[in-house]
């Protein structure tokens, strides 16, 4: 099955819908689907990203505009 999720945050940024995120990507991925992650391009007002955890292998994430 083919799944998708649409998040602002995504590792390696580290924040609670991020990282919840990332590990239901990570455990429907284990179950055999194919995983796509929408993710909020990074902010162009100077914020850094904060190191994490990367993706993991097999989930493909996604850069788009979320206005």
């Amino acid at each position: 099955m083919k799944l998708a999720l649409i998040t602002r945050r995504y590792p390696p940024e580290c924040c609670g819908v991020g990282d919840y995120t990332a590990r239901l990507a990570e455990s429907w991925q284990q179950q055999g689907h194919e995983v796509t992650v929408f993710v909020a391009s990074p902010e162009k007002s100077g914020r850094q990203k904060s190191e994490g955890r990367s993706p993991g292998e097999g989930i493909q994430v996604v850069r788009i505009r979320l206005d």
